[in-house]
């Protein structure tokens, strides 16, 4: 029972739920912007929801890799592969299944919670969002475009749109714009984590962007969408959408360089992306957290 538990943890990957918890306080501060009305309560709800649906995403990713034979041919890094979690411990396949759907459960509930509260706009964002967590690992990294753009629109126009609609009841231009700042980022950690994927993937029926374009092109994409991130920051303050302090998100702009070559390098030659990934991983949760910071002070 122990050792069955303890995968259950594992496989929650606790410390990439930082990133959720980043977007839904981007979104609680956007609904405070918008002049939403909303609790303590409705924040915790909230953050319960996206907390309990990446930890779902992320256990039945790893009952999927497990059961498809993925977890025995990945290079498995700080970063990417899986947490591990099943093939040291295979016995606790069904204890990793229960409690993701135990956490889809929870994340339903929350969103019942703000049926209740009047909020039915939430629905059209629940339903893409169960959809995605259901569809992700058997169906949409077999096809490359649409496993690009599934994690950004996840923690972008879902976790942080969806929350500052379940807060503030709006969903306005300024929400819309914002949250284009972490669909473009997230787009990037998933993409750079399926680097050394590859010949993992393809042997499992996978066709991930570097499988399908290869990894230079895949890393000039790495680049114009943390580009266009930043991009968008720039014209969201000329525009008035994100107050001027945000222009100093720019500051992580070396670290997107950086991990830029780790990526061109790697095509090159193989080289561990480990310092990059670190890198990839501070940007996509400093730069939407900077800018909830902005928008609470403003």
């Amino acid at each position: 029972m122990g050792s069955n538990l303890l995968a259950v943890l594992i496989s929650m990957r606790g410390r990439f739920l930082l990133l959720a918890a980043v977007c839904s306080v981007l979104g609680a501060a956007l609904a405070r912007v918008e002049g939403g009305a909303s609790s303590w309560l409705d924040a915790a709800v909230v953050l319960i929801g996206a907390l309990c649906a990446h930890a779902a995403v992320n256990m039945l990713n790893d009952v999927c890799d497990f059961r498809s034979g993925l977890d025995r041919l990945t290079r498995r890094t700080p970063f990417s592969g899986g947490s591990g979690a099943l093939p040291l411990r295979p016995q606790a396949e069904g204890s990793v299944l229960f409690f993701g759907l135990f956490f889809i459960l929870v994340t339903v509930l929350c969103g019942v919670w703000f049926l209740w509260r009047g909020r039915w706009g939430v629905i059209p964002f629940g339903l893409l969002g169960l959809f995605l967590i259901a569809a992700y690992t058997p169906w949409i990294t077999r096809h490359p475009l649409l496993c690009l753009i599934t994690p950004g629109l996840a923690f972008g126009p879902l976790i942080t749109g969806g929350a500052c609609y379940a807060l503030g009841g709006v969903f306005s231009w300024r929400v819309a714009v914002v949250a284009l700042v972490p669909f473009f980022l997230v787009n990037d950690l998933l993409l750079l984590n399926q680097f050394p994927d590859v010949e993992a993937d393809r042997a499992v029926g996978r066709v991930t962007l570097p499988i399908w374009l290869g990894y230079r092109v895949s890393s000039e994409i790495y680049l114009f969408f943390h580009m266009a991130a930043f991009l968008v920051i720039g014209g969201a303050v000329a525009g008035g959408l994100l107050p001027g302090c945000s222009l100093w998100s720019y500051a992580l702009v070396p670290l997107v360089l950086f991990s830029y070559a780790g990526a061109r390098r790697y095509t090159a030659s193989g080289k561990p992306l480990h310092a990059a990934m670190a890198c990839n991983v501070l940007i996509n949760l400093l730069a939407p957290a900077w800018l909830a910071v902005c928008l609470l002070m403003q």
